[in-house]
């Protein structure tokens, strides 16, 4: 399956988002950057991913995705930073923390997308983009967010972990082994003829 990055805002009942407009408990608790990351999820796998997803009933906050989500491919300040497409960032401190989802890499720089939840049912969704540079490190600070309202705010969140995404591929599909018998090319001789005058 080939990598699709979302570079738009999901559309209103979106088969793994729900609609924009409401605010629910989770999984569906829209806006939420958790909400956000894990229906972005499930779209690159194309399925629900609930019961693959999850180690526990209960994902948390942004933070807790290191310790409550794949485990097997979740790497942490331990390990080399190593970041792929689809790609979930989770960065700690504060109450929450945050997640978010790699869509782009591209020369020296990540894209990424990301949603942030409102104050109210009318205004329960920021989703945008954003741009890292590629040489992020653990412990970088989370940066410039967008608010729904239009305002910004650096926050000092940092990286504390990065959990592969095993649906998403960066690389071409390996084209399948041809069947049956081989027959070598066997390229003919012409012959020359001279002529004598």
């Amino acid at each position: 399956m080939s990598f699709k990055p979302r570079l738009t805002a999901p559309t209103d009942f979106n088969t793994y988002y729900g609609s924009w407009n409401k605010y629910n408990r989770f999984p569906r608790d829209h806006g939420n950057c958790t909400w956000y990351a894990y229906g972005r999820t499930g779209e690159i796998a194309n399925q629900n991913i609930y019961n693959d997803f999850y180690i526990t009933q209960s994902p948390g906050n942004g933070k807790d995705w290191v310790y409550n989500t794949w485990q097997q491919y979740t790497i942490t300040p331990d390990d080399p930073l190593e970041i792929k497409l689809g790609d979930i960032l989770v960065w700690g401190g504060g109450t929450y923390g945050h997640v978010e989802v790699v869509e782009q890499i591209l020369n020296n720089t990540y894209t990424i997308s990301y949603s942030i939840a409102g104050d109210t049912e009318a205004s329960s969704l920021y989703w945008g983009l954003r741009y890292l540079p590629k040489n992020l490190a653990w412990g970088d600070y989370l940066g410039q967010v967008e608010h729904n309202d239009g305002s910004t705010t650096y926050l000092y969140n940092t990286l504390i972990g990065v959990i592969h995404n095993k649906y998403a591929s960066e690389e071409p599909p390996i084209p399948p082994t041809p069947t049956g018998s081989i027959i070598p090319f066997i390229r003919k001789r012409r012959r020359i003829t001279r002529r004598y005058i």
